[in-house]
């Protein structure tokens, strides 16, 4: 299941996002991302994800 698609890639900011992940999707007690560059103008695939953090929501 996808939780983010076609999202704006700040360019030299850091920057944070967050995503409501789907309970099924951590049901085994793992959580696999695939993470997928994009290609610039010059040709270069780039994606950088420094951190990723998988938090239980307090309703």
């Amino acid at each position: 299941e996808r939780v983010a698609e076609d999202l704006p890639i700040p360019q030299y900011t850091a920057r944070q996002f967050e995503f409501d992940i789907p309970p099924q999707a951590t049901a085994d007690g793992n959580l696999r991302l695939t993470i997928k560059g994009i290609e610039t103008p010059g040709g270069f695939s780039a994606s950088v994800v420094s951190e990723v953090w998988l938090m239980k929501r307090e309703d």
